[in-house]
């Protein structure tokens, strides 16, 4: 026997009230998650996850004139990654579910630069890494292109010296009392010859400009830091951090700005024109920063300028900076360019010497790694695999 219940009915609205009370609660508990979640996504917390960016074909970033298609069979792609700062919702999901990616503290992604500092350092090292590729690759075909020495680039000088205090980190100097200084040892040269405290008048001008402008500045002192069994000279001004003894030589205190010379490790490296350019030449950066595309476009130059088959057919990739001698250097985040690379269906891919470790770490077997230390090896081993460079301008 069937039987019916009344909405009047005791029963009917128990029933219909536990559903209110459930969909109440419900609803409360998933505003209240949501909530959670936005004030979350709000905070960020001092950490970088470095994740896979993508590998895409150089070549079509390169400008050169109409006589110089594209017309090659293979490619030569470059690699970046993606730098985030995660905020506290997003922390679990990049340090224990994708496994693609790593973590770091602020403090080993940027060092004691600021976001913004960090920001003009990036573009900064680009613009170097463009210059260099546009060089070594002009060079190598027999060009007799030139890189005039003219200043040096501020770049996260000593904290607290007299640069960090007064110079931005994309000035360039170019002389001292009106007497130039194009490279790093030229321009300690003159700073040298002055004495600790002594004013002197810097000629400097924005990266990427030449409209020079006039700074005149207090020169620092070099004082004595003593690190368990090691001394460092750090440069500040004349009477601040007394507590450490003062750098004599010859009784003579020598004045300091606090640069440091050590070109992609953050610190200062001179600043270059190229003279005798055989044609313009445009390289770019697609919003990209840092300096590990140099190796990327050297070799995008090479192919596309190159009257032989420099890849013969391959897909190559290719990541690591670029000096101006030619010479690869280290990379970050090596490990996600890798997946980027595998992703992207490349054969070869050239990375840094120091770096093979850890980009083999990541190897899933489909992809031949290869570690260089200069673009003469790059050359020589694509040549080993049925590549030709032919280099007709060279006498």
């Amino acid at each position: 026997m069937r039987k019916h219940i009344s909405e009047k009915s005791p029963v009917f609205q128990n029933t219909s009230s536990r559903s209110f009370r459930f969909f109440k609660i419900f609803f409360s508990v998933l505003v209240l998650l949501s909530l959670a979640a936005f004030i979350l996504s709000r905070i960020n917390i001092s950490k970088y996850a470095i994740v896979p960016g993508d590998a895409f074909s150089v070549e079509g970033l390169i400008g050169l004139p109409k006589k110089y298609p594209n017309t090659k069979d293979g490619k030569v792609d470059m690699v970046d990654v993606q730098l985030i700062q995660m905020s506290m919702l997003e922390y679990p999901y990049y340090a224990w579910i994708d496994s693609n990616d790593q973590i770091y503290s602020s403090s080993e992604i940027t060092g004691v630069a600021t976001p913004a500092q960090y920001q003009e350092q990036g573009v900064i090292d680009m613009a170097n890494a463009r210059q260099a590729a546009t060089y070594v690759a002009l060079k190598m075909l027999g060009y007799h292109v030139r890189a005039i020495p003219s200043g040096v680039v501020v770049y996260q000088p000593q904290l607290g010296s007299p640069a960090a205090l007064e110079l931005a980190d994309n000035y360039v100097i170019s002389a001292v009392d009106g007497k130039k200084g194009g490279t790093f040892g030229a321009l300690g040269n003159l700073i040298k010859s002055k004495k600790a405290g002594q004013d002197v008048i810097l000629t400097v001008h924005d990266f990427g400009s030449n409209k020079e402008k006039y700074i005149s500045m207090n020169l620092g002192a070099e004082r004595v830091i003593t690190r368990g069994k090691k001394q460092y000279l750090y440069c500040f001004p004349v009477n601040e951090y007394q507590q450490y003894p003062l750098y004599k030589v010859h009784n003579f205190v020598q004045g300091c700005l606090g640069l440091i010379y050590a070109p992609y490790l953050g610190g200062s490296e001179p600043y270059y024109t190229l003279a005798n350019l055989p044609f313009k030449i445009n390289l770019n950066a697609e919003g990209i920063i840092g300096p590990s595309a140099g190796l990327a476009f050297t070799l995008g130059l090479l192919d596309r300028l190159d009257k032989g088959n420099l890849t013969a057919g391959r897909q190559v990739a290719a990541t690591g900076t670029m000096s101006m001698n030619g010479a690869v250097g280290p990379i970050g985040g090596v490990r996600e360019k890798t997946v980027a690379v595998e992703r992207a269906g490349a054969s070869i891919f050239f990375v840094p010497e120091q770096n093979l470790a850890s980009a083999e770490a990541r190897n899933n077997g489909h992809l031949k790694i290869v570690g260089v230390t200069n673009i003469a090896q790059v050359i020589k081993y694509l040549e080993t695999m049925g590549g030709k460079l032919i280099t007709p301008h060279r006498k």
